[in-house]
């Protein structure tokens, strides 16, 4: 278990530049900044990762993902993604995948051909579930796929500056091609362990989304 810790510009040409999980861990309250590898520029998972209230901002994926590549089972609900370079921001390769409340934020796909979340898998039993996030994205960055060759599973709450994915249903609680109501100064401290992104007080996300369980936010 890992609690209010800052992994920051560590490296590798490999796997997981801030941090690399073959085992059981959890991660509460952290942030991975400035971290670069070949991809899982923040964390490659390989094992059972729980990923909560903790945010990522500046990781590099010189090829592949910037912020955590999973081969592994991961749960990530109440986090940050902001500012992060170059695939992919998620890959899901194998396993399970989990995402919940959580914010994508500007993050950065080179040549406009990648997502904040991207599933390689051809199944249902390994397609990540998405649900009550919110995707702020740049001009030629996507949430998520919508080609008919990637699975996911939509749990519904999503809003999306971009026009959504294909995610076997579209769910009636979604906004897609909606302004996200982030405030306009980005990552900044709002309270809580972590660095995050607020919302002005007209966003549509604003008592929009499902808790799935957590009793708060980032903020605590």
């Amino acid at each position: 278990t890992t609690n209010n810790c800052v992994f920051s510009g560590n490296s590798t040409p490999g796997l997981g530049g801030g941090f690399k999980n073959d085992k059981t861990a959890t991660v509460t309250n952290c942030t991975f900044q400035s971290n670069m590898a070949g991809g899982g520029g923040g964390i490659d998972n390989n094992g059972s990762l729980t990923l909560q209230s903790t945010t990522f901002t500046s990781n590099v994926g010189e090829s592949d993902s910037s912020a955590l590549e999973n081969v592994g089972n991961a749960t990530v609900q109440n986090c940050t993604f902001a500012a992060n370079e170059g695939g992919d921001t998620i890959d899901q390769y194998s396993g399970s995948l989990t995402i919940h409340n959580c914010t994508f934020y500007h993050n950065i796909q080179y040549d406009g051909a990648y997502y904040d979340v991207n599933s390689q898998v051809s199944n249902n039993n390994s397609a990540p579930h998405i649900g009550s996030c919110l995707f702020d994205e740049l001009g030629n960055s996507y949430s998520v796929p919508r080609q008919e060759a990637y699975f996911f599973w939509n749990d519904g709450y999503n809003l999306m500056t971009d026009e959504g994915p294909y995610v076997l249903l579209r769910q009636s609680t979604d906004q897609y091609s909606t302004p996200s109501g982030a405030d306009p100064a980005g990552l900044k401290y709002n309270g809580g362990f972590t660095d995050t992104v607020a919302l002005v007080w007209t966003s549509a996300a604003i008592s929009f989304g499902n808790a799935f369980g957590a009793t708060t936010d980032q903020r605590g």
